[in-house]
């Protein structure tokens, strides 16, 4: 019944009928039939309860005629991922740039949430939910269709029951996402590679995660740099939206040699290599030397061997600023200065 009938059925029920022209003869015919008949209140009472009926029906129809609209949903409130676990994963400048999957899987008898994801060219970082939170650290298998990132690994334990694991730069065709392949397995345990490695309980998926590309190469100088008797050369100096990075070549500094036999001799060693290690930094407008990102990324080069070669990596601040790189060593110093730009938002 459409909304035309249901408007007719109640003008006739509320006695509004349609006027319909009669002869004189059919009023006096009429009129002649005198009184009507007793029966009329009856048929009242009926007729006020069958409006009350069409009117029920009218609303409905005219609801239903009409599309409703509601409000669009929030974002899940678990979806954010803390500010404290986003500074310890060095992705506060890309948080907008962070994919929150929120894939859930059981392993064992706790929930893992992949919470969040971000790759760029040189680096994968997933970062896990883990609940009911606990200190005991997950295990993982990285893979791509191109092989492993990181097998059997274990992942790091941060605040509020998050855990997450970093990995080098991630193989995929260009312009194309990389196709993730993960285990997890709980607790982690380091394989001996016998037949007791086997892991239970897992959980295994599989997640696109698109490559953040962007990368802007930063001001340095070319070439041989003086730095005192050392000779330095920046082979690279670059800003992704997470990171600054830089590769730097180092002839001068003598090679690590065996430790001696004493403490002493073998601390004087260790604090050898750390000087040379600290020995290229990053500074802030404020002066502040920004931590020791080359420690443990260190290498004697395999082309050049009589030279070191340092992989450095520093948080990209999440505000526009300028920072200066030093290098210090050999009795000189090198420094130029740089602007960052504002993060990327997208």
């Amino acid at each position: 019944m459409n909304e035309t009938q249901i408007r007719t059925r109640l003008r006739k029920a509320m006695g509004e009928y349609d006027y319909t022209p009669m002869s004189s003869r059919d009023i006096q015919s009429r009129l002649a039939g005198g009184a009507s008949s007793p029966r009329l209140g009856l048929m009242g009472m009926v007729a006020a309860i069958l409006a009350i009926l069409i009117v029920v029906s009218l609303v409905y129809v005219r609801m239903h005629s009409t599309p409703l609209t509601f409000p669009a949903a929030s974002p899940s409130a678990s979806s954010a991922i803390p500010v404290s676990v986003l500074e310890q994963t060095n992705l506060s400048a890309a948080a907008a740039l962070v994919s929150h999957p929120n894939l859930i899987g059981t392993v064992g008898d706790r929930t893992v949430t992949l919470a969040g994801a971000y790759a760029e060219t040189r680096r994968v970082t997933l970062i896990f939910r883990v609940s009911p939170a606990s200190t005991t650290q997950l295990g993982i298998d990285l893979w791509t269709e191109f092989g492993p990132l990181n097998p059997s690994f274990p992942l790091t334990v941060g605040p509020d029951g998050y855990q997450w694991v970093h990995s080098g730069a991630p193989p995929h065709n260009p312009g194309e996402p990389v196709h993730l392949r993960m285990t997890i397995w709980d607790p982690y345990i380091p394989p001996t590679g016998t037949a007791s490695d086997a892991r239970l309980p897992i959980w295994s998926f599989t997640y696109n995660l698109k490559v953040q590309t962007a990368t802007t190469a930063l001001p340095v100088q070319q070439g041989v740099i003086a730095v005192g008797s050392w000779k330095v050369t920046v082979l690279e100096f670059e800003l992704s939206p997470s990171t600054i990075y830089s590769h730097v070549l180092i002839d001068g500094p003598a090679r690590p040699g065996p430790t001696g036999p004493t403490v002493s001799n073998s601390r004087a060693e260790q604090d050898r290599v750390i000087a040379i290690l600290k020995s290229v930094a990053m500074v802030d407008q404020a002066g502040k030397v920004l931590g020791t990102p080359c420690g443990g990324s260190w290498s004697l080069s395999s082309h050049y061997p009589r030279v070191w070669e340092l992989n450095c990596g520093w948080p990209r601040p999440a505000q526009a600023t300028t920072y200066r790189l030093v290098i210090t060593g050999g009795g000189g110093q090198y420094s130029t200065s740089f602007n960052i730009p504002a993060p990327p938002t997208s």
